[in-house]
């Protein structure tokens, strides 16, 4: 039997044809087919002529939060600027501004006295009281004809700023209120002021800011036993 019989006669000759061209065909146009392109942030889907990552509804509110976010800093360096070459009365200024104090009325009563340390003379006055703490003191002493209760306010204020420390600019007050007994006196404590350094705008910091005040009241006292009239001195600091 010749050779080519025999491959006629083969039983491998009569296999169906493979089933897996068509398969291959379909897969093939499938592969062809643009795939599914979602906007990163919203995940809606993409034009095919939108080469980004993003619509475009959200690149415009990005820019527009990039465009807010660079404005704020932009201030922020600027005010840090403007405040390091503030002068000492402008940065006296700037603290006055950020109080409102209440416009009192002409019929108020004298103020009552604070509760807080009563202390024998200005010496103990002065060795307790501190601008960092909030605290209230007060001593009494006997009435002199030359000295009203505004100018012990004023003496009291200038002799605690000067040698003692306290942070205040005794001539700067805030808030003054004179009556028939008493006369007040507050002032904005500076304490975290005198401590911005000229530089603090080249490390993006913002200066402390102090919110506290010192108040000063001299007012009428008969507290003495034999009824000799005096003026009783209260120093308040309060820090919020």
């Amino acid at each position: 039997m010749s050779s080519e019989g025999r491959r006629s006669s083969s039983p491998f000759n009569e296999l169906p044809e493979p089933i897996f061209g068509s398969s291959i065909s379909n897969a093939a146009s499938t592969s062809s087919k643009p795939l599914l392109r979602l906007c990163y942030s919203c995940r809606k889907e993409l034009n095919d002529d939108e080469n980004l990552k993003s619509c475009l509804a959200c690149r415009m509110k990005m820019r527009e939060y990039n465009k807010k976010k660079t404005e704020k800093r932009r201030q922020a360096r600027q005010e840090l600027v403007t405040h390091a070459n503030m002068t000492v009365d402008e940065k006296i200024r700037h603290v006055k501004n950020s109080f409102n104090p209440t416009t009192s009325q002409g019929n108020d009563v004298t103020p009552p006295t604070p509760t807080g340390i009563t202390c024998l003379d200005f010496n103990g006055l002065s060795q307790t009281i501190r601008a960092k703490t909030t605290n209230t003191e007060s001593y009494a002493l006997i009435k002199d004809p030359e000295s009203d209760h505004k100018k012990i306010t004023w003496e009291v204020a200038r002799n605690l700023a000067k040698t003692h420390r306290v942070y205040i600019h005794y001539k700067n007050p805030i808030y003054k209120k004179a009556r028939q007994d008493s006369y007040t006196r507050q002032y904005a404590c500076t304490c975290h002021l005198s401590n911005v350094h000229p530089h603090a705008a080249a490390f993006g910091k913002a200066p402390p800011s102090c919110t506290g005040t010192i108040t000063f009241i001299s007012q009428d006292d008969s507290s003495h036993p034999e009824g000799i009239p005096g003026q009783r001195i209260t120093v308040t600091i309060s820090h919020p």
